[in-house]
């Protein structure tokens, strides 16, 4: 059956190190790629144009509102219908985006992938969660993979929330922290998979100490999925 590599992972704006952000992206070789925290500034675009080129990849979804969050994929891979969509405002705090895509990898069923990164604040965390779910609707019954910065732990309200609307915690069972990339303690960074995928593994690469930390204030995560049913 076919299988995947989704790497998901809040790149800081790519203040740190973009050079090893866009090499460690080409040593792990994904087909998919949920990025946080992408430019969006004065530059942003072209920076975002440089990474993806240099981790040789392809941009799914870039625009704005969503530009803060990138789904990128492997070259070949065929995007369909994409959405990027701002999530409800909260006074006096940078507004959230969702960016999700139907993406058909090379000898893959479609399915959707999709970009979030939570905010700072516990209410607009679980406030957002069903904007983000109702975001998808447009994709209707595909397999999906949520990926993204949640900004709290497992067994927090929105992370709760994602998991009851039926969505699977790739990272449970491993339970590896991503956060920080320095000195990691918490898992607040997690991919979430629907009906017609499966697990192999989530976490972070474990070649990381010394090197990644100068990359990103997050560690990547990367997750291994197995489509099911016939393939």
């Amino acid at each position: 059956m076919p299988q995947l590599r989704l790497v998901c992972w809040n790149i800081r704006s790519l203040r740190d190190d973009a050079a090893l952000v866009a090499s460690t992206l080409r040593e792990l070789d994904p087909d998919l790629v949920c990025l946080q925290e992408v430019p969006r500034f004065l530059g942003g675009t072209r920076a975002l144009r440089r990474l993806v080129t240099s981790a040789g990849l392809s941009a799914a979804v870039r625009r704005s509102p969503a530009r803060p969050l990138a789904v990128l994929v492997r070259p070949g891979t065929q995007v369909g219908r994409t959405v990027a969509v701002p999530l409800s405002r909260t006074p006096g705090l940078h507004r959230r985006s969702f960016a999700a895509a139907e993406v058909t990898p090379a000898g893959c069923a479609p399915l959707v992938v999709g970009s979030f990164h939570l905010g700072g604040r516990a209410d607009e965390r679980l406030r957002h969660v069903p904007e983000i779910l109702s975001a998808l609707a447009v994709f209707g019954g595909l397999p999906r993979v949520l990926a993204g910065d949640a900004n709290e732990t497992s067994g927090a309200p929105a992370w709760r929330a994602l998991m009851d609307s039926g969505l699977i915690d790739a990272g449970a069972v491993e339970d590896v922290p991503t956060s920080s990339a320095a000195h990691p303690r918490r898992r607040i960074d997690g991919v979430f998979v629907g009906a017609g995928l499966s697990v192999l593994s989530c976490r972070p690469p474990e070649d990381v100490p010394g090197v990644l930390p100068t990359a990103s204030d997050h560690l990547p995560l990367v997750c291994e999925l197995h489509i099911d049913g016939p393939g």
